[in-house]
């Protein structure tokens, strides 16, 4: 972590600076550019299988896997577009709380709803994912906003152990344990002042 963003965020805890610039955390314009070609890969390729099957008789039972692949990835095309044009923050980081944009909204935790922050890294076949993940003192105010769909995924989410809220972390321009770091030092100048 950069030694002036240190001492911003221990000035801000000691609420000698309350005018402080809030800490900003975009997505990577290098991690939009490879998620934009896996995403662009795998459209094409859904395109390719519908337009030219192997045979006459796989036509059928490509049609439904073809069609989800396509719509799939051309959603994920396009939110990757909107993040790599839309350059506003992903995560803001203030003495009030944290504010996290996941697709197309923002959440806002204040640190004191806020139990624990840790991160959860996920294998793939190309390399770790780092998850931040957020576990509030009050998940039912959490679920209360939430459709039936989202509060069935959070919980599913919740016991693979992604705690109440979270967000993919390997597309941002800061490091995780710099996120992290400076939003477990605020929640703990919360708990103990």
């Amino acid at each position: 972590m950069d030694q002036r963003e240190i001492s911003k965020s221990s000035k801000s805890l000691d609420g000698s600076s309350a005018a402080q610039e809030p800490f900003e955390v975009r997505f990577s314009i290098i991690g939009n550019i490879v998620f934009f070609i896996f995403s662009l890969f795998f459209f094409l390729e859904g395109i390719l299988a519908l337009c030219f099957p192997c045979s006459k008789q796989t036509t059928h039972g490509v049609l439904i896997p073809a069609v989800s692949v396509i719509i799939f990835f051309g959603f994920l095309l396009l939110y990757n577009l909107r993040c790599f044009f839309y350059r506003k923050p992903a995560i803001i980081i203030d003495s009030r709380g944290v504010k996290i944009r996941k697709w197309l909204t923002f959440h806002f935790f204040s640190w004191a709803d806020i139990d624990q922050v840790f991160v959860k890294n996920v294998n793939t076949i190309y390399n770790l994912l780092p998850y931040i993940c957020l576990s509030v003192k009050n998940p039912e105010k959490l679920k209360a906003n939430q459709s039936w769909l989202l509060r069935f995924h959070a919980s599913l989410m919740k016991a693979a152990g992604y705690g109440d809220f979270f967000i993919n972390a390997g597309y941002l321009d800061k490091k995780v344990s710099e996120i992290v770091e400076i939003m477990n030092s605020y929640i703990q100048s919360k708990n103990t002042g």
